[in-house]
């Protein structure tokens, strides 16, 4: 990975890592993230916790065996408890705790059936929140589909997808035929991208119809892209998309596609649409894998002035990154 981009396989900010209906209460999960091993659990009174995974006592790993007691998680080796906090708070053998006795605790969020870590290159607290989506739970709404995949990238390159309207309009023309109009904002770790296309869709390209409507996608840092799309055709119907990028390690990222749909119709109509919209988005996905896992990064591209805001993206990137590697960091700031 350091060998293709000029910036930290790692940016700081708010990853996926479990939804929600994977943890019960006392539930215990192993993970591995970030280039490290971690350990998932959900303590008794139902909250996530995100610890590295290994005991500081002889170094067994949390997630294999692992227990939740009350509050706290067991060790499966000599049974040491340690807390919220990762504090070593009971050793079942001996009435005194070694004060170094700690684990490193990740911040965690659950919202809308998502739990989230956030990670950051010197272990420093949230800077900013991930906000709630209320709407998201509506019963206007389908539960989401999901799909995920294991791909060679970084999550700035597939994220500077959304901005590169013109690879839509050439990779993915079977969707894509025309942009009339894009907007793009920044608030703070927030991006926005509004597009106004029109499609020619594949479920409804049997037909020969062709459709109309607003694409929104906002970008909350570099590990999670919601996409909004308002979609006029014969019938309107709208669309919740989410793109959840976490790094596994320096080279692979751990990709999942949520797909949610406003209700239209009926059960079975509204079930097909969102069948059909999840296959046109794999689709799409398998037409970029093989340009992510074998592009390489220009701090300077050529650009046309079709291109999409793509240099002002990789500067808005920059604020997830605390430090650049010495020999790299000029030539980041160049981008």
């Amino acid at each position: 990975m350091t060998t293709r981009f000029p910036f930290s396989a790692f940016p700081n900010g708010w990853f996926r890592v479990a939804y929600s209906d994977e943890l019960p209460p006392g539930g215990v999960k192993p993970l591995h993230y970030f280039g490290k091993d971690l350990v998932l659990f959900r303590t008794e009174d139902g909250k996530p916790q995100v610890f590295d995974a290994h005991c500081p006592h002889l170094g067994a790993h949390l997630g294999y065996g692992g227990k939740v007691n009350g509050n706290t998680i067991q060790c499966p080796f000599h049974g040491w408890c340690f807390d919220r906090q990762g504090e070593c708070v009971k050793i079942p053998y001996s009435t005194k705790v070694p004060p170094k006795a700690k684990i490193q605790p990740l911040p965690v969020c659950e919202f809308n059936g998502l739990i989230m870590v956030y990670y950051h290159s010197q272990s420093e607290p949230p800077s900013w929140q991930m906000p709630g989506f209320p709407g998201w739970n509506s019963l206007d709404w389908t539960p989401f589909l999901r799909k995920s995949w294991k791909i060679r990238t970084h999550p700035q390159e597939m994220a500077e997808n959304a901005m590169d309207t013109a690879h839509m309009l050439y990779l993915h023309g079977q969707s894509f035929r025309a942009i009339e109009k894009a907007e793009f904002e920044i608030d703070g770790t927030v991006l926005i991208q509004r597009l106004r296309p029109k499609y020619r869709l594949s479920i409804f390209r049997e037909l020969g119809i062709d459709a109309e409507g607003l694409v929104e996608i906002s970008c909350y840092g570099l590990g999670i892209q919601v996409s909004y799309a308002l979609v006029k055709t014969v019938i309107e119907f709208h669309t919740l998309t989410l793109f959840l990028l976490t790094p596994i390690d320096e080279e692979f990222l751990d990709v999942h596609v949520l797909i949610s749909i406003k209700n239209v119709l009926n059960k079975a109509i509204t079930n097909t649409l969102r069948s059909k919209i999840m296959a046109e988005n794999s689709h799409n996905l398998h037409q970029d894998i093989p340009v992510w896992e074998n592009k390489i990064y220009y701090r300077q591209p050529l650009l046309s002035e079709a291109d999409g805001p793509i240099m002002p993206y990789r500067y808005w990137s920059k604020q997830f990154y605390s430090y650049l590697p010495e020999k790299k960091s000029s030539e980041f700031l160049s981008a």
